[in-house]
């Protein structure tokens, strides 16, 4: 490391004694890494961040207390310039997708390598989105349509949530005083918006991804 460049400081949140030690040690062997604490909680690890402002917070999800991802949507309050890089044992879709929607940075699961780790916090604090290759395939197109999704007017929303309660055209015309000519149109734009086949999509998107 150059000795202008200053080392990125490191906060560590993870309820695993060992595994904090091991983190401890990793981020030893990297001069432009600095550890600057950690906790074993979230609930534990807010006033410290709120004194130390890391540059990237490396967070478990799965602690006792507060929520991870509650805690994630918390810290970025508390210290906005703090990037947080989730380093969990979670690789369920609805996890991720919840940790990026709540301020993540980044997302990487226990099992990968210690390059891989290094070079996610470095990433992260240039500001980059870190996912591993088998889990963006996956997660990517749900991120896509999330952003398809916030494209869709607050009528369109109100008539995807009305889909997704199993209303009819009918039923969703009379409930906002429009023609059903005029739901049938919203429908439409609606399934072009997020690329879906049809009503009963629509519905399964509306139950299970709750945007709106």
């Amino acid at each position: 490391m150059n000795a202008s460049m200053t080392p990125i400081r490191v906060f560590i949140c993870d309820d695993h004694d060992i595994l904090r030690k091991g983190l401890r040690s990793l981020l030893s062997t990297d001069s432009d890494l600095e550890f600057v604490g950690e906790a074993s909680s979230a609930d534990e690890a807010f006033n410290q961040i709120a004194q130390l402002k890391p540059d990237v917070i490396l967070m478990d999800l799965l602690m006792p207390g507060t929520d991870g991802i509650k805690a994630i949507a918390q810290i970025g309050s508390i210290s906005p310039q703090s990037k947080i890089l989730v380093l969990t044992s979670s690789q369920e879709n609805d996890m991720i997708l919840g940790s990026l929607e709540a301020g993540a940075d980044g997302y990487l699961i226990k099992t990968c390598s210690p390059d891989m780790l290094i070079d996610g916090i470095r990433k992260v604090a240039r500001g980059e989105t870190v996912l591993p290759p088998d889990i963006s395939k996956n997660i990517l197109p749900l991120l896509h349509r999330k952003s398809e999704g916030s494209a869709l007017t607050q009528r369109e929303i109100e008539v995807l949530n009305l889909i997704g309660k199993g209303c009819s055209n009918r039923e969703i015309a009379t409930q906002l005083n429009l023609s059903e000519n005029t739901v049938i149109s919203h429908v439409g734009r609606i399934l072009s918006k997020l690329k879906l086949e049809n009503r009963t999509q629509a519905a399964l998107y509306s139950k299970r991804r709750g945007l709106f």
